[in-house]
């Protein structure tokens, strides 16, 4: 058994936007999995996901010469890549974490 999931973020929702099937977040996550009809499908996503993540480290490799510096390094490195995509919308101040499940700025300040 596969089992496919899909998260997307809508930019720009507000906290009170509505959930469901009329959530603009789940509507797009819901055109992903439209996308997916057997497990090639779900094979060449994989593949383009790990190819994304290779190209992306191959852009940001640097060697500092100490452990806790590389780990601290790629584990920015990775926060960072989670969170911003060519041709989307960049993160806010916080990143796409926040340390708060309602904050009143949305996460970020303006």
């Amino acid at each position: 058994m596969t089992v496919v999931t899909a998260i997307d973020c809508a930019p720009n929702q507000k906290t009170e936007a509505p959930d469901g099937e009329k959530g603009l977040a789940v509507k797009q996550a819901m055109e992903i999995l439209d996308q997916i009809q057997n497990i090639k499908d779900v094979e060449k996503l994989k593949e383009n996901h790990e190819k994304w993540w290779q190209d992306y480290y191959k852009l940001s490799y640097a060697d500092l010469g100490d452990t806790s510096l590389n780990r601290l390094y790629y584990g920015s490195q990775y926060i960072f890549g989670c969170c911003t995509r060519a041709g989307e919308q960049a993160p806010g101040l916080y990143g796409v974490w926040t340390t708060t499940d309602n904050s009143g700025w949305q996460g970020t300040i303006i």
